[in-house]
């Protein structure tokens, strides 16, 4: 496609020259001088149709160099099929301009310092999208996989982008690689990843995934070779299906929550072998530890080598990464009073007495703690996992406080009969763990479990911050999305409205009296007060009506592998072909 007579593509493509550094860079460069007197299509970095050597094609500036914003001209340019300025020092957003670019096949600006959210990319002819290595937040378009059914590689990995993953990435019938390393992302897993046909590449590790691995991401003709799985919140164990994957070479799932053990049948030569490289022949191998550390041991990076604990310290876990723990009922208490702010409490505990002389802590005749009751004393921080291992704990409120982060998967442990986590600032979604224990919480009913019955889901509330009894959870329209939400407030219902909608609530807020006051006046002796009365009654009750879907229904255990909520950080070089990427990176989360 030629340019339209009103562009001027040299024009357009200077703007990404800017400042002092700009100069510099231009001035080492054929062509991206005003006035130069070389055609746009013989500058460096430029290509053009060869069918026509006049429409711009590609702009592949990639590793030149470049300080620059991205101007939103570029979106002028129509017939660009492939932008690559990765590993520069660009910053700033994505224009939603050149997202709209229609022809475009391949965007990479991978390696650069770009900000703003992921938009929504207009062309269907997208194959490849490579944006890891930035400072991207936000969540990524939920209608994805429908807009790029085509695409081959899509890399988001080393940013701060959160959310759910989104299940139409099983729309993408081509994809080869999908990388959303290192990021924020919560939710679960979705079940119908393992319905993409040529994936080889699946990278979810180093986030805040919960849930269980889905047998059917394993299918008999499955093409996944590397399944990075590795830092994240996962619990449940790992599928025997795994170990039919034909492709799978590498299978990482250390630091998780995961129980039982290692399936036999991956516990294989071929598999994970760069655990054993550069190990000694003598040495004793057991290829169970190249994918995590059995119960009871552990090791610093979750796998091979792995040390027995010791003593009375234990694991519970395969792939336990760090060192074991000493899961004591003081130490317990101390780690939770420690992780919250204990010392900054409305209450007071001192640990030079026994513990169930705290206040707010329950013990049996038995000097075991069975409650504990911390409900609105100022927590503020996490709950660390040792909360988990009260072997004797029945009831748990932690309400009205500021809690943040996740509730721990470890709370499948203990006898747990009540929990409350209501009108605090959880994310994430409940363990499917807790959402198939019977009778807490009254879950189980019927034969019916469901998650609703621990924590109302993110974006629902209810009165109790969970369902309970005829009060279930309902949804809000509300940008501040928390667990157990015993509220929907108003003042933050706003934000989801269009500055229209908005416009006129101000309005009616202001004026709505005086309006009808005085039209109710002017129209009175003419005997159409009733008629007009009744109009702006209507028009008023549309305005602030809202349309609300509170069908959440309740699930049977059937149905937990494919839960997850719904609520709208280098492996992964571009330059490196994906059956040469053998090691990993252990990076911490931020």
């Amino acid at each position: 496609m030629p340019f339209p007579e009103d562009v001027d593509a040299e024009m357009i493509l200077l703007k990404l020259v800017q400042g002092k550094e700009g100069a510099i860079w231009s001035s080492q460069r054929t062509g991206w001088k005003t006035n130069d007197a070389k055609d746009v299509c013989d500058w460096d970095g430029i290509y053009c149709d060869p069918n026509d050597n006049h429409s711009l094609a590609k702009i592949l500036l990639s590793s030149s160099g470049l300080t620059a914003t991205l101007p939103t001209e570029l979106g002028l340019l129509t017939s660009l099929t492939d932008i690559s300025i990765a590993q520069n020092s660009i910053h700033g957003s994505i224009p939603s301009d050149i997202a709209g670019l229609s022809n475009l096949v391949s965007i990479n600006l991978s390696s650069n310092q770009i900000t703003g959210s992921i938009p929504l990319f207009s062309s269907t002819a997208l194959k490849h999208i490579s944006l890891n290595d930035n400072q991207l937040f936000g969540s990524i378009p939920n209608e994805i996989g429908v807009r790029h059914e085509k695409m081959i590689l899509f890399d988001v990995s080393n940013n701060k982008l959160s959310g759910t993953i989104s299940d139409t990435f099983s729309n993408m019938y081509d994809l080869e690689k999908l990388s959303l390393s290192s990021n924020k992302f919560t939710g679960s897993i979705p079940a119908s990843v393992g319905a993409t046909r040529v994936l080889h590449s699946l990278y979810l590790d180093h986030n805040y995934i919960m849930g269980t691995v889905p047998p059917s991401i394993a299918r008999f003709s499955s093409a996944i070779g590397q399944l990075w799985l590795q830092n994240n919140l996962l619990s449940g164990t790992i599928p025997a299906e795994v170990a039919d994957m034909p492709q799978l070479y590498e299978f990482f799932v250390d630091g998780n929550k995961i129980t039982g053990t290692v399936p036999k049948a991956l516990c294989r030569k071929n598999l994970n072998k760069g655990f054993f490289e550069g190990v000694e022949d003598h040495v004793k191998r057991n290829y169970c530890d190249a994918v995590g550390c059995s119960v009871g041991y552990v090791s610093k990076n979750g796998s091979f080598p792995c040390i027995k604990c010791q003593g009375n310290f234990s694991n519970p876990y395969i792939g336990m990464v760090g060192e074991c723990l000493e899961y004591t009922e003081p130490k317990i208490l101390q780690s939770i009073y420690n992780s919250t702010g204990g010392i900054n409490w409305n209450i007071q505990w001192n640990f030079e007495y026994d513990q169930c002389t705290f206040a707010g802590i329950s013990c049996d005749a038995s000097h075991k703690v069975i409650g504990i009751n911390l409900k609105d004393v100022g927590l503020v921080g996490t709950l660390p996992s040792e909360i988990g291992f009260l072997t004797h704990l029945r009831n748990l409120d932690l309400s009205n406080n500021q809690l943040t982060g996740f509730i721990p998967s470890d709370l499948r442990w203990p006898p747990l009969e009540t929990v409350d986590f209501s009108g605090n600032r959880l994310q994430g979604i409940v363990p499917l763990m807790l959402c198939t224990q019977p009778g807490l919480n009254q879950n189980g009913l019927n034969g019916k479990f469901g998650c609703d019955y621990i924590a109302c889901r993110m974006g629902t509330y209810s009165n109790f911050g969970r369902k309970h009894l005829d009060n279930p959870c309902i949804p809000c329209n509300s940008r501040d999305f928390f667990l157990a939400s015993i509220t929907c407030a108003a003042s933050t219902a706003t934000t989801n409205k269009s500055w229209i909608r908005v416009y006129f609530d101000i309005m009616e807020d202001l004026t709505i009296g005086a309006t009808v006051a005085l039209i109710m006046y002017s129209l009175f002796r003419t005997g159409l007060s009733l008629f007009f009365f009744r109009k702006f009654y209507f028009h008023f009750r549309h305005l602030n009506s809202s349309n609300i879907d509170t069908n959440l229904d309740d699930f049977s255990l059937g149905s937990l592998d494919s839960y997850h909520v719904q609520v709208k950080e280098d492996h992964n070089s571009n330059t490196v072909p994906i059956q040469e990427t053998i090691g990993r990176n252990d990076v911490e989360l931020t």
